[in-house]
Order: structure tokens, then C-alpha cells, then sequence
């Protein structure tokens, strides 16, 4: 059986649809499914989520999130905003409390795909 993977890319793709999403007033976990839901019926078979490129998509013990980068003010000495670039991912994980990959992945799997969260 061929496979076609798809990689969403952290950078590219989820912070700009977050932002996006985060503009409306009221945002819902249902709001998040177009992500995933383009590839419904097509031929791709599997959905890789990429969470980690310098910094944890996800909230993490670990590792600085890009809810933390959101809130950071000075970097290596220098001021810095990230605010305006981070500010869906923020609104939406760290505010509103919703898990986006949970809501992806169980989206993805209702609509025939296999899931792998990627890392750079």
C-alpha cells in the first residue's frame, strides 16, 4: 500500500493559522478542524504534526513554549516582542486552555489518517 505523508510545518502553518483563529472573538475547538480537514479525501495517508523547532509548541517543563517566547521581553540582553507573531498560539493554548494537537490528531484519526508528532 503507498503512503503519502504530510509534515505541517510548526512555523509556516500552525502559528499562522493559529493567529488567524485567535482573531475571532469566540474561538472553539471545531474552529481548529480545517487544519486537518484538507486532507480529507485525498490521497494523503498520514499527518505529521511538527511540535518542536528551537522551542516546545506544547507547554513543557522542559524546554522554553512558545507561549513563554510570547511573554518574554528581553532576549540575550536585547529588548524583544514577539507578541504580535506568537500571539494565536498564545491566545489559544495558554488562555483559552486547548489543547490544539489533541484536537488535530483526534480529527485526523476521525477522517482516516494516521498522526506522528515530528521535532525538528
Amino acid at each position: 500500500m503507498k503512503r503519502v505523508y504530510m509534515n505541517i510545518d510548526i512555523n509556516s502553518v500552525t502559528v499562522p493559522f493559529l493567529n488567524n483563529t485567535a482573531k475571532q472573538k469566540r474561538v472553539t475547538r471545531d474552529m481548529l478542524y480545517p487544519l486537518v480537514d484538507i486532507y480529507r479525501e485525498t490521497e494523503v495517508t498520514d499527518i505529521l504534526f511538527n511540535i518542536f523547532g528551537q522551542s516546545s509548541f506544547p507547554e513543557t517543563d522542559y524546554w522554553d513554549s512558545y507561549s513563554d517566547i510570547y511573554e518574554r521581553r528581553l532576549e540575550n540582553g536585547k529588548e524583544v516582542d514577539y507578541t504580535e507573531y506568537l500571539y494565536g498560539p498564545h491566545r489559544i493554548i495558554r488562555e483559552l486552555g486547548i489543547d490544539v494537537f489533541d484536537v488535530w490528531i483526534k480529527r485526523a484519526r476521525e477522517n482516516g489518517h494516521r498522526t506522528w508528532l515530528s521535532i525538528r
